[in-house]
């Protein structure tokens, strides 16, 4: 839907893309139209954008029957809007039938029952309502915004339904982490205790709206610094320290604009891709790589890299960065048996001391072949392939690095942050060509 206002009552009315170069009429002052594009959405830039019109903000949360947007499903959303003053604009908020029963342990954290949602309309219907009344001029707040993002989105494409590319979000947990709050943890509760605002009602959507607003005026203000004026009513309008001027809203809400991540950004990496297909490894044919020891040779693959699931990336980050920066770890589990002298140790060796990258890339696939204990030929064989641009077969590189036990070792964090941070920028390349 795109938005429309009328140019003799300016009443903003929300219209489908196909009517835009026909007549009409207005429902609010009865006149004839001509409709034309009003959208702020560039479809080349696919960004919000600020017109003469200012920007709606909204603020939004969605309780569910799970963890999980694969197989779970929302049954509370809810959604304020407010203005660059700081004012609520309109509120948006639905139960939604999941489909399936609810667990008692989210029963009891939401109140959000079987019976509760029995009446109410089907998670996708409520999604699409929520993305018509958001509009295409509308920038959206919410605190661990992958989770909500995820779910909106994720019912969307479960219906096989494209969800919006035109909208962007902004994380207020990044953000207050960004600012560097004095607060130990950035739950939303905590957040609004450190700027004096009561508790929202424990896991309801609307409740944790009112929050998220109070907490990203208090952040504009904080990021404002001391160069903001102090006036409540206009913070937003004022952030930075400049005026209550229209060229001045445009200012400010580029700056709100610049922490924003397109809704597929903030659902995580591949998580579009995972859901519209089920991606297997594929590879290519085999070449033959001469190893060096009497014409014996060994297929070299070229691959066709994965989209993995988000979860996948969090949860192998997540150990790494523990076995970097956990002193506490016990390794003891990790420490290895090597034989001493093992074959792959001196092909290493004599890759470490050849010039010619093509030659040390072919020593470094023989000491994979041959078990190698060290993820120094993985991060040699990447650097390669990027070197050539040969994107696929660096993420199946940095992809057979992880089917090893090497990542776990925290004796190779280093080695392991830096092919993940390669895999993860490989992946996030191939699901935005793909």
């Amino acid at each position: 839907m795109l938005e429309f206002v009328c140019p003799h009552c300016n009443t903003t009315l929300n219209i489908p893309p196909e009517f835009i170069g026909t007549e009409g009429t207005c429902r609010k002052c009865d006149r004839k139209i001509l409709i034309e594009q009003q959208s702020t959405h560039d479809s080349d830039l696919d960004e919000v954008s600020y017109t003469d019109r200012a920007p709606i903000l909204a603020a939004f949360h969605c309780e569910t029957t799970g963890t999980s947007s694969r197989k779970s499903n929302i049954t509370e959303l809810g959604a304020i809007k407010f203005n660059m003053l700081g004012e609520e604009v309109d509120s948006f908020w639905s139960f939604a039938n999941p489909g399936h029963m609810i667990l008692p342990k989210f029963s009891e954290r939401t109140g959000i029952t079987d019976e509760t949602v029995a009446d109410a309309p089907p998670s996708i219907e409520v999604v699409k309502r929520f993305f018509q009344w958001l509009g295409t001029h509308t920038l959206l707040f919410s605190h661990h915004a992958q989770f909500c993002s995820k779910f909106v989105a994720g019912t969307l494409l479960k219906n096989e339904v494209e969800p919006p590319n035109h909208i962007d979000v902004i994380d207020i947990t990044q953000w207050g982490r960004e600012l560097r709050l004095p607060i130990k943890e950035y739950k939303l509760r905590t957040m609004m205790e450190h700027f004096g605002h009561r508790n929202p009602k424990a896991h309801r959507a609307l409740a944790a709206c009112h929050g998220i607003t109070a907490v990203t005026h208090d952040l504009a203000k904080t990021q404002a610094g001391a160069h903001i004026e102090v006036d409540d009513r206009h913070v937003m309008s004022k952030l930075m320290g400049r005026k209550v001027e229209a060229i001045n809203e445009e200012v400010a809400f580029r700056e709100m604009a610049l922490l924003s991540k397109t809704l597929e950004e903030t659902c995580g990496d591949g998580f579009y891709d995972r859901i519209r297909n089920d991606h297997r490894r594929a590879r290519s044919k085999p070449q033959r790589v001469n190893l060096g020891n009497g014409g014996a040779t060994m297929p070299e693959f070229e691959y066709v890299g994965l989209n993995h699931e988000s979860e996948w990336y969090s949860e192998r980050k997540r150990h790494i960065l523990r076995c970097k920066y956990d002193d506490t770890l016990d390794s003891s589990e990790f420490v290895e048996d090597i034989p001493a002298n093992s074959p792959w140790e001196f092909v290493i060796l004599e890759a470490t001391q050849i010039p010619d990258k093509n030659e040390q890339k072919q020593l470094c696939e023989k000491a994979i072949h041959m078990g190698a204990r060290d993820p120094w030929p993985f991060v040699c064989i990447t650097a390669y392939h990027l070197n050539e641009k040969h994107y696929d077969s660096a993420q199946g590189i940095c992809e057979e690095y992880f089917e090893t036990d090497l990542w776990k070792n925290p004796k190779w964090a280093d080695s392991s942050l830096k092919l993940f941070d390669k895999l993860e920028k490989l992946g996030r390349r191939k699901a935005k060509s793909s």
